[in-house]
């Protein structure tokens, strides 16, 4: 018998075994096999002599018995205890290069490079949307932080180059010197990104301490992207690059000032767009480890809400809108601000992620659904769409994009689905200049929503939803990712129960 979602009915009638989408196919299990972090186990079976197991925790039970024998005898002894035993492949064991500890004791210099690949390997197993490789690579996320540390990429500031009338070949000695000590820095600043995303995805604390780390901030893009020694020591010496510690530009860990007008040490990385990213990353994380604990609280929230407004004001708001963001900083920025208003890991519950005890996350969603928080989702969750949509079609989304989109996705899910009350109508924010996100982006809230509700001044249904369908689509077109296109299947379980056959092809 399946289990499925409740739909709205009185509280003291819940019972958790009613739908979950649209119609009465979808059942919380569909929901729950089809999730990302969803993995059911590595098989260990072989695939030449699938008659035993290659795990080396139990002895092999014989797939079939051999025939009957009238006398049992030392020959019968031998050979049953043979076809018990347990059986090895004959592959040859590969050398011991291949342990860590072996390759840093022996080849110090080949650590870097071992971390990277590790780096990257995390990368595709993320963006695979396979879970037992996405399983697999936050299972050894640890690892890849602690070898980084062994590799000192953790380690503080380094130091610039101080260049007088070099020759030829000590400048390039000194531009090389440096570009190895920026792209060790750029890879420990990387790993601070996968932590940060890991553990939004997987709605757990970040290992990292990411409002104090010790590494300095990242080159400017200009001076990164010099191709020849000659331009680096130009830019070097026209720009004067400051290489300070990562977190004494974090708004945080500033003195009190007014978020719409940012200090000198927050601009200080204005020029650097991927310190800029790392920045905001930071952010997120340190929200995620609000929510994670139960620590996020009206003072928390307005702090963290602070912290995102001077990020804009400080790197955002004097760009040009058709100014290029490899990054997608600002899908991620609207991301972050749903975080602190809504607890996407209760929600996802809500939905089916973990199976059927959803009663408390139930509970919590519908008060969530009815409030001003709810409709201040919706506005950057709309605000994501118009993001997504404007992207160029041959770019490479960023590495948060997916999940972003899906984010917005279920938060419009849920505030259509869960609402309590029911409400017929939209209510208006009761002062929206109380609301920070309206007066920096000059949004006139019931105009917004109305538009996108379908032009309706109630709750539309969950086929009516303009931005909810637009981001369906957009999981299914940004990039070539599979993680895009089995956020999108949950998307579609929920509202249409049809998964489509996309998601075959991500598994």
């Amino acid at each position: 018998m399946s289990v499925r979602l409740p739909t709205v009915v009185d509280q003291s009638e819940r019972d958790p075994s009613i739908e979950i989408g649209s119609s009465s196919t979808t059942s919380i299990e569909d929901i729950q096999a089809s999730w990302i972090t969803k993995s059911d186990g590595f098989s260990w079976k072989d695939d030449i002599n699938p008659s035993y197991s290659v795990a080396p925790t139990r002895p092999m039970t014989p797939v079939a018995e051999s025939p009957a024998r009238s006398v049992v005898d030392d020959r019968y002894r031998d050979d049953l205890s043979l076809r018990m035993r347990t059986r090895w492949k004959e592959d040859s064991l590969p050398t011991t290069e291949f342990l860590w500890e072996n390759l840093f004791a022996r080849k110090p210099l080949e650590g870097p490079s071992l971390v990277q690949a590790a780096v990257i390997g995390q990368t595709f197993a993320y963006l695979s949307g396979n879970p037992k490789y996405l399983a697999t690579g936050e299972a050894f996320h640890g690892t890849v932080i602690s070898l980084a540390r062994r590799c000192g990429m953790f380690s503080a500031n380094q130091s610039l180059p101080q260049l007088r009338m070099d020759s030829p070949e000590e400048l390039e000695e000194s531009w090389k010197s440096w570009a190895h000590a920026e792209e060790m820095k750029r890879t420990g600043l990387g790993i601070y990104i996968h932590d940060a995303q890991l553990a939004s995805t997987f709605n757990h604390d970040p290992i990292l301490r990411h409002n104090s780390t010790p590494l300095s901030i990242a080159a400017d893009q200009s001076l990164f992207a010099a191709s020849t020694a000659v331009q680096w020591a130009n830019i070097l010496r026209l720009s004067i690059p400051v290489q300070t510690r990562l977190s004494s530009h974090m708004h945080t860990n500033q003195g009190d000032h007014s978020s719409a007008t940012p200090l000198p040490a927050e601009l200080a990385c204005k020029s650097s767009r991927f310190t800029c990213y790392i920045l905001l990353h930071g952010i997120g994380a340190a929200v995620q480890e609000s929510n994670f604990s139960g620590q996020m609280n009206p003072s928390t929230s307005k702090k963290y809400q602070d912290a995102l407004i001077c990020w804009y004001s400080a790197y955002e708001k004097h760009r040009f809108p058709q100014e290029q963001d490899p990054f997608c900083l600002m899908v991620l920025f609207h991301e972050i601000f749903m975080s602190i208003l809504v607890d996407f890991d209760r929600l996802e519950r809500a939905i089916g992620r973990d199976g059927p005890e959803v009663a408390d996350a139930l509970k919590y969603t519908e008060l969530w659904s009815s409030n001003i928080e709810a409709k201040r989702c919706l506005i950057h969750a709309s605000l994501i769409h118009r993001q997504v949509g404007s992207m160029r079609v041959d770019s490479e989304p960023a590495i948060h994009v997916p999940r972003s989109t899906f984010l917005a996705a279920i938060v419009w899910y849920g505030y259509i689905k869960f609402d309590q009350n029911n409400s017929a109508q939209l209510q208006p924010f009761d002062d929206p200049l109380e609301i920070p996100e309206l007066r920096i982006f000059h949004i006139n809230s019931p105009q917004h929503l109305f538009e996108a509700s379908g032009f309706k001044n109630g709750k539309p249904k969950l086929t009516e939803a303009s931005p909810l369908h637009g981001l369906t689509d957009q999981l299914f077109r940004i990039g070539h990712w599979g993680i895009s296109r089995r956020f999108a299947c949950i998307i579609g379980l929920l509202v249409h129960n049809n998964p489509d056959s996309h998601l075959s092809d991500v598994i």
